[in-house]
């Protein structure tokens, strides 16, 4: 059974792995215990944003510093670490992106990604995320008013 670098945990374009590696141990442990199918790396907008940031370190590489140092000097610590777990909303990510350099990342997308960006695949999961999270907003909206209702 395959598990931390072998097993697709460690993210391509920045080596990190703590939180994947410990869900996928996870789940092998209920796989071995006989409580859930032995499980594989699903793929996510996450490997998208890597092949994004691996392009523009092999093209770009004057803007891999710049990039760095934006991300951390305009978002908090706590917000970088959720991205890098993939526990950010495609809305989160998004507020993300804005602090970067946007010309970058926009000829990363047009010079190595055309035929990747319209993929079924890609359109499926982006679909996918959004509808998560507008599930989510009319979740925080109904759970605001329900509080109202009980503060009355």
């Amino acid at each position: 059974i395959p598990i931390g670098t072998a097993a697709g945990c460690i993210k391509a374009s920045t080596g990190y792995s703590f939180v994947r590696n410990i869900e996928h141990t996870n789940k092998v442990i209920g796989y071995l215990q006989g409580n859930n199918r032995l499980p594989r790396m699903a793929y996510s907008r996450f490997d998208f944003y890597d092949k994004l940031l691996l392009w523009i370190i092999e093209n770009e590489k004057h803007e891999v510093k710049k990039i760095f140092n934006l991300l951390f000097k305009n978002n908090s610590i706590r917000n970088i670490l959720m991205f890098l777990d993939e526990r950010t909303s495609i809305f989160q990510d998004m507020r993300i992106f804005y602090t970067l350099p946007k010309l970058t990342f926009l000829t990363a997308l047009s010079s190595s990604f055309p035929k990747y960006i319209f993929s079924l695949n890609v359109l499926k999961i982006i679909y996918l995320d959004l509808k998560q999270a507008y599930i989510a907003y009319l979740n925080k909206g109904k759970v605001g008013e329900i509080q109202k209702t009980i503060a009355e």
